[in-house]
């Protein structure tokens, strides 16, 4: 074809751009030849605070890049999680945690969670985490080996990572796989309707690409450039339903023994999360500074938690989507396409779903219409069931504060609510097409908050109760002796 896309300027920063060019020249470079990738920085916006909270998933992602993950993790001073814990975000219930594992094994092809409620009908006083590996793993600081015949799956984990020497990473592989730099402010972009012709940029040289990807972040400055000038007409906004307006990042100490899961607190006015580095504790906040301020909330992290939030980067932040995150022949990616909160550690996994999209999309040439609708509409889809997995902590809340009254409040989706019923009546957590979060981790979290079911699956019967009990002891038994016979956290760097 005379009209194949060869170039892609990326205009951007910090992880959101570096990623995007190294993965797109990795990837293109290797299934079609000779791409020109250039990537215009704009500049880091990072502090020594700033760290990533990546789940399993994206493992995956430095698979696909050729990444050492060793060395990646040593450089940036990785710690490794099993999952989150959550306190206080129901305060009449205990803690609990969301681990990236399901719950024992399944019997006579019926789900665990279906006879775990049976049980605590009856008087099982064990909590259900109790039978999940991936939950005895962050206790216990325990790396436990692949799945076996038992049926339990292995205990995935995710990383904690500090941003800025992750970030210098994946740049230096990025210019090294042969993407080109360049560090000049962006003083205009040249458009004929939805399209760019070119970007100029202050020195005056002007970039001309076949394609163009924005990777700014939710400053968006070249969808932006695109869409038009009435941001309700491009923006769907979600404040309604995230009412923290404040995301605030710090850092303590180093935790000893470094803990394998991230702790996340709800305030009075908000939620705090510690996430473990090996030479650091990486403290994030987010809050409403509609109820309260940020000397209020550095107390309350100070006395609930023991961290001082002296140095404090402090920034805005506001839940939303693009309507149309792909324009022409403009591609948002990341928080250009979608801003989330951090919480259940997806503060990048909008970057991770753009970039995977980009790759199954990429066009051949100049005509991609087809490819455009389906980007559009895959992100929405993604973002929405992960913007719905968010909003299920706020709205199963229980606080007393009229900060997360209002929170409760709010009309949730017409998919969330139906999910939450569904749950309530039978136990059952349907996924929905393009989910990233699958039914074990629904039912953690629906769970965690004190939803009871209130029946089971009458399979659950065909089952005698002298079975179900030695089941049960069975799955203990494994979980404590996998658990004994799998090495330290500490071992593994």
């Amino acid at each position: 074809m005379n009209n194949q896309i060869r170039s892609v300027a990326i205009v951007g920063r910090d992880l959101d751009g570096w990623m995007t060019a190294f993965f797109l020249k990795s990837v293109l470079d290797k299934s079609r030849g000779g791409y020109d990738i250039t990537f215009i920085d704009l500049g880091t916006q990072l502090t020594a605070h700033d760290f990533y909270a990546v789940l399993p998933s994206y493992k995956m992602l430095h698979k696909t890049l050729g990444a050492n993950e060793e060395k990646l993790r040593a450089t940036a001073k990785a710690s490794v999680y099993f999952g989150q814990r959550f306190s206080g975000w129901n305060p009449d219930l205990p803690d609990y945690f969301h681990a990236y594992d399901r719950h024992g094994i399944d019997f006579n092809g019926v789900d665990f969670f279906q006879y775990w409620i049976k049980a605590a009908q009856n008087g099982l006083k064990l909590p259900l985490e109790e039978f999940s590996l991936g939950v005895a793993a962050a206790k216990h600081r325990r790396f436990v080996a692949g799945a076996d015949e038992s049926g339990f799956s292995h205990a995935a984990h995710g990383y904690h990572l500090s941003a800025s020497e992750y970030v210098d990473a994946i740049a230096r592989a990025a210019k090294n796989a042969g993407v080109k730099h360049i560090t000049e402010y962006l003083e205009s972009i040249h458009r004929n309707d939805e399209q760019i012709e070119s970007l100029e940029l202050q020195d005056g040289t002007v970039i001309k690409a076949d394609f163009y990807i924005d990777a700014s972040g939710s400053d968006a400055r070249l969808i932006g450039a695109l869409s038009d000038k009435n941001s309700d007409q491009h923006i769907e906004s979600w404040d309604h339903w995230f009412h923290c307006d404040r995301i605030v990042t710090a850092s303590s100490g180093p935790l000893s023994p470094t803990p394998a899961f991230s702790q996340i607190t709800a305030l009075s006015n908000g939620w705090c999360g510690l996430y473990p580095l090996q030479n650091r504790t990486a403290v994030q906040a987010l809050y409403s500074s509609e109820y309260t301020e940020l000397d209020k909330v550095a107390e309350e992290i100070k006395t609930r938690m023991g961290a001082e939030i002296h140095d404090a980067g402090e920034r805005k932040i506001k839940c939303r989507i693009l309507k149309r995150p792909w324009i022409g022949n403009c591609l948002a990616v990341g928080s250009a396409a979608a801003v989330l909160e951090p919480l259940d550690a997806l503060q990048q996994h909008a970057l991770v779903i753009s970039i995977v999209m980009l790759r199954q999309l990429f066009p051949n040439s100049e005509e991609y219409d087809n490819e455009r609708k389906v980007y559009n509409n895959k992100i929405r889809s993604f973002i929405e069931n992960l913007r719905n997995f968010q909003l299920a902590h706020y709205a199963l809340n229980s606080r007393k504060e009229p900060f997360w009254q209002a929170c409760r409040g709010a009309d949730i989706p017409d998919a969330l609510a139906r999910k939450v019923a569904l749950f309530k009546d039978y136990g059952y957590a349907s996924i929905l097409e393009d989910e990233t979060f699958q039914e074990e981790n629904w039912i953690s979290v629906f769970n965690g908050h004190g939803l009871t079911p209130a029946s089971y699956s009458p399979l659950v019967d065909n089952m005698e109760e002298a079975d179900m009990i030695r089941g049960f002891q069975k799955i203990l038994a494994t979980i404590k002796n996998k658990i004994e016979s799998s090495s330290v956290m500490d071992n593994y760097r």
